[in-house]
């Protein structure tokens, strides 16, 4: 159970990073675009992060939301009871 709490722990926080990394990618090319600038989508996918949202941390972490909220259950059920 441990490593499951672990691994799921790892991945929100890695996520969560690259998530905001590209979250900043975004406002920083509206910002660019209000001052005069050309607005474009390659900030999804070529950013600070280097691949954007195509990074694999992210993926991971959406995929290991439902073994982290299982494992958060079940982590509960044991030192509170059913």
């Amino acid at each position: 159970m441990g490593f499951m709490l672990v691994g799921a722990f790892l991945s929100s926080v890695f996520g969560v990073l690259y998530l905001l990394i590209v979250l900043a990618d975004g406002i920083e090319a509206l910002l660019s675009s209000l001052s005069g600038g050309e607005w474009t989508w390659n900030w999804l996918t070529d950013g600070a992060a280097g691949t954007g949202i195509l990074r694999p941390e992210i993926w991971l972490f959406l995929a290991s939301l439902p073994l982290a909220f299982f494992a958060l259950k079940r982590a509960r059920e044991r030192a509170f009871g059913p």
